[in-house]
Order: C-alpha cells, then structure tokens, then sequence
C-alpha cells in the first residue's frame, strides 16, 4: 500500500485534520506494511551492519552469523576455481586442466528492486527482486484504549451548529432554526420528555389532526383521548377504548331533520268577547283667559236660583299603557336611565345583531361604572335566550330585567330572557373581556369589552 499520511489541519484544533482515533490507525498501518515486509509482522527480520561507510558498487550480503546484512564484494579477482578430479588408478592419467579461472564481479547494482551484478568478462546476472514477496497479513491487534477526550473546538459559523441561547441548555427541549440569527438553536418552549410527553405551553400553538380518512388513524388503543379529522367524512372523531368515535357538527345538533306534518287539530270554540277598554285620559285643559280689568263693586243684585249640576267628568287613566300619548312606549324603555340601548335581534340560529354596530356578534364596548340597555323586543327572540356571561359562566351581578308589563327581576332571575329590556349597571371596579351567549345556541357568542372608567 501507500504510506498514509496523517492530515494534521491547517491550524491547532480546527476541526480540518484526522481525528486522534484515524490518525493511530494510519500509524498502525504504515508500521504493519515495515514489519510484514521486513520481518515476520512482529519483529524486523531485515537489518543491515556495518561499522563504516559502504563503497559505491558494493551489495547486501547475508550472515548466517550475526543474523544480519553487510556489504560487500566492491569488485576485482574472483576465487579460483576448483581442482580437476584426479583420474582413475592405472595408466597415469592425464594432469587434470587447470579450472578455469574465477570471473571477477565488476559492478553489483540495485535497479528498480533487481540486483544487477556486471562480471569482469561484461557478462550480466540479473539475480532477481531483491525485496521478498509481500507476507500474509498477520492478524489485527487488539484495540488499544480509548484516548482522553480532546478539547472543544471553537464554534463553527454556519447553519448547521447548535446553539443554546444564553449559554444554557433547557432539558427536554427540542432543536429549532432561527432565521435572525442563522443558526440553529436547542433554547424551545417546546419539550419532549423521556417518555415522549410532548409540552406546547402558549394559547396559539397549532397542531395538525389532518388524515386523509378514517382507515389510515392510528391505533384507538394506543391513542385513547387523542383527536383526529377525516378530510373523506368531514367530522371529528376522539380514541375511546379501542375505537374512534364521530363527533357530530354544529349543523347535525341545531337543526335537525324535519318530523312528519300532525294532524290538523278541531277548530277550538269561539272565544269570549274582551271586555271595553278603559276610557282614555281626559284631554289637556286649555290656557286660561287674562282676566280682565275688575269693574267697580256694584249694587248686590238678589240671589239668582241655583243651577243644575254638570255631568261627571270621564276617569284619568290608572296605568302607563293607558295612555293615548304615550309614543307606543312600555315602562321596560325608560324603567332605568342608561349610557345607550342597544335593540337586539338574530340572524336564524347562527348569530346575534346589534342595532349600534355592524357584522354577526361583533364586540360590545362598555364604560365600567355606567349603565347599558339590551332591548330584546316583544318575541323576535322566542328561541335565542339571551345571557351575560364571564370566564365561562353567567354574570349576574348589576343585572335587572324590566318586562313591557313593568315586571322586574333582577340577579341571576333576570337572565335568559327573551323580550322586555335587560340593564347592566356595570360595577366600577371590573374591566377587560366579558360577553353575551345564546343559551341554546352556542354559536350565537360575542364578547362585551369594558373599559375601566378611571383610566379614562
């Protein structure tokens, strides 16, 4: 293999270079190729002596002695060659030849891994590759412990670094982007505990009850109490048991399907004649003449004889109502003076109107300390109980209801009316959200805000 070089970064503790761990194993590597190609994989087998400088031309030579290499052989006048055998016993034979004499080594050379050796007669030996062939690999060591944890390293500026706001981490709290500062950060109202609690504190959070339909829901065993919305059915549904159960509309509970027409009833026995009304109130007297200049005292005359008596005058009316003047007004309209009166009527089922003020069920401003009418006609409302309502629940204090006959209620008896005036003497010491409810139609709702009249 290659030598491995380890990446050091470009400056101290950068995060660019190897980490401690791959830096070892590249170490390990490069001493693992030395001691397998120079040895047995556990110790070098491969080392060279010698006790001065080598001479150019001179090769490695192996001693069985010290185990080691050396150099030499520079060059210069081989060995003589062996004697020639002597012949057989009998006739003299023949003086063996000379041998040969022994071929000196003129250049000895590594090229390319292949010792080249040069005799003195020209001749050339290529003895082969110098370097063994490679050993098998010997086994992997054991793991060597785990190093010290190294140093932080300085914060990295992009997107991708997680960041605590403040310099603290909050438990259980869930990693967000933050589009201002670029980074993304762990600092989140949101939590998710240990045993998958999910904490989403704030009135405006929005979670998603959206599925396609009601066969890709969850499991109702594992989901008790969870909610879902089928796009297919259009309606709600909550995990009850092992089961989801459908949650019926607005529109399922107000208004129903229409029952069969009764039977038309016997024509009911003519009623009574109603007795005469009363006798209207006796018309304004007219101005009085100016009197005129009194005439001197004359003579007493003789009594004159007594008149006949005049003709009762028609009775005065004993009630309001009886009066012919009275601009079809009933005692409820002026029973109480107040800041303004408000006629009130409905719109079907789905929403109380206001004379004063525009759309379905708008807010209602009110002074505290002063008094506001509700006029609720002579009927219109038979089905829209009307109610004052606070923190989820009736309103009663400062209440007084005035019906057109001059029946007065007041407290929690003047609620739930459906004609005659209601009065709210608003109490002085309240301000902020209250509001107004059909009590049989929950979305006939609207808020009454009051304005605190000291900080007027």
């Amino acid at each position: 293999m290659s030598k491995l070089i380890i990446d050091t970064g470009t400056t101290i503790n950068d995060g660019t270079g190897d980490p401690l761990r791959d830096g070892a194993i590249k170490i390990n590597s490069n001493f693992s190729e030395i001691y397998t190609n120079l040895g047995n994989n556990s110790s070098l087998l491969f080392a060279v002596n010698y006790t001065t400088l080598p001479l150019d031309s001179q090769v490695l030579q192996y001693s069985s002695a010290t185990g080691k290499f050396g150099f030499s052989y520079s060059g210069g006048q081989g060995n003589t060659g062996p004697t020639g055998a002597t012949g057989p016993t009998g006739a003299t034979g023949a003086t063996g030849a000379t041998g040969n004499t022994g071929v000196g080594i003129s250049t000895a050379n590594i090229v390319s891994n292949n010792l080249i050796i040069t005799l003195s007669n020209t001749a050339t030996i290529n003895v082969g590759t110098v370097v063994g062939t490679t050993g098998a690999t010997g086994a992997t060591g054991n793991t060597g412990p785990q190093g010290p944890t190294g140093n932080t390293g300085p914060a990295g500026a992009g997107s991708g670094d997680v960041v605590s706001a403040g310099g603290a981490y909050v438990d259980n709290s869930i990693v967000r982007y933050d589009g201002t500062s670029g980074t993304t950060i762990q600092k989140s109202l949101v939590t998710i505990a240990d045993n998958g609690a999910i904490t989403a504190p704030l009135a405006s959070s929005i979670i998603s009850f959206n599925w396609a339909n009601t066969s890709v829901f969850p499991s109702a065993a594992t989901y008790q109490g969870a909610i879902a919305y089928s796009n297919t059915t259009g309606y709600m549904y909550f995990a009850d048991s092992s089961a989801w159960v459908q949650l019926a509309k607005y529109t399922d509970i107000t208004s129903g399907p229409a029952g069969p027409t009764g039977n038309t009833g016997a024509t009911g026995a003519t009623g009574a004649t109603g007795a005469t009304g009363a006798t209207g109130s006796q018309g304004i007297q007219g101005i009085q003449g100016i009197q005129g200049i009194q005439g001197a005292t004359g003579n007493t005359g003789p009594t004159g004889a007594t008149g006949a008596t005049g003709s009762a005058g028609a009775a005065g009316a004993t009630t309001f109502a009886a009066l012919t003047d009275n601009a079809s007004l009933t005692v409820d309209k002026f029973y109480l003076p107040a800041i303004t009166r408000l006629a009130v009527t409905a719109s079907g089922s789905a929403a109380y109107l206001f004379d004063q003020y525009s759309g379905n069920n708008p807010t209602i401003y009110a002074i505290s300390g002063t008094t506001i009418a509700f006029d609720l006609g002579t009927g219109a409302l038979s089905s829209h109980p009307f109610l004052i309502r606070y923190s989820g629940a009736n309103y009663d204090t400062g209440l007084t209801h005035v019906t057109s006959a001059g029946v007065v209620t007041t407290g929690s008896a003047a609620q739930g009316k459906t004609s005659g005036t209601l009065y709210w003497k608003v109490p002085a010491n309240i301000n902020g959200s209250y509001g107004y409810l059909c009590s049989n139609h929950g979305g006939m709702i609207g808020v009454i805000s009051i304005k605190d009249i000291s900080a007027i």
